[in-house]
């Protein structure tokens, strides 16, 4: 989508209508108010998160391990 986005405000409807048209999606005329309505909802929420580089406390980072544990499946069918 061309041009910078002000990250804090909703989405517009001819910035709604770009996304459709980029993502190759369609709906209707009478669903289109609905689905960027609640779309704009959905943005409003996540917004309410805080970013993770700064809710990442350094203590924290030392105690994650992305490893996942090795599994014999002959283990789990017994």
């Amino acid at each position: 989508m061309p041009g910078k986005l002000d990250s804090l405000a909703p989405v517009s409807v001819e910035q709604f209508h770009d996304l459709l048209n980029e993502a190759d999606l369609a709906v209707s005329a009478e669903r289109a108010p609905m689905v960027l309505e609640e779309l704009n909802a959905q943005l409003a929420f996540a917004r309410t998160f805080p970013d993770t580089a700064e809710s990442v406390n350094g203590d924290n980072e030392d105690r994650f391990d992305p490893e996942f544990p090795n599994i014999d499946a002959k283990d789990e069918a017994e």
